[in-house]
């Protein structure tokens, strides 16, 4: 099955920058079975996710699932005010020294922070400048209770 909705919830990513900025392309899902302990999303084309960012950096990123209706912009501008947030899934944060692993190949890997088993993964796309990389095609794997 792929959809955007599963459990009447879509998916966000965002991503720290000085303020907190949220893709405005949500997930495509898939949920294999009702018995299926995971839920797997990806971005389908690179023109919807383009991170360039410093190695040296630390990155911060958050996989959040909220109701269809709800905006990435009415996110941004609730996290970045301070007002109620929504439900984070998950956060995944890269250190500069460990980016610089990754620098050289084609994919990067992050474990989740709530739960280790939670997958967040890009495309790495060198830059000329070698002291930058872009990440694009993001996506993940959370694990979730079975739904019966």
């Amino acid at each position: 099955m792929n959809t955007k909705t599963i459990n009447n919830l879509t998916y966000l990513l965002g991503y720290w920058k000085n303020d907190w900025i949220i893709s405005p392309h949500k997930f495509h899902l898939a949920h294999p079975t009702a018995k299926s302990t995971h839920i797997i999303g990806q971005h389908l084309s690179s023109n919807w996710f383009e991170y360039n960012c410093k190695i040296e950096h630390t990155h911060t990123f958050i996989v959040l699932a909220v109701p269809p209706y709800v905006t990435s912009k009415d996110i941004q501008k609730k996290l970045n005010s301070g007002g109620n947030i929504p439900r984070i899934n998950e956060y995944f944060i890269i250190r500069g020294d460990e980016i610089r692993k990754y620098s050289q190949g084609k994919y990067l890997r992050l474990k989740g922070r709530l739960n280790s088993d939670n997958q967040l993964n890009f495309s790495i796309n060198p830059q000329r400048d070698a002291t930058r990389i872009s990440l694009t095609l993001p996506n993940f794997v959370l694990r979730v209770p079975a739904i019966n």
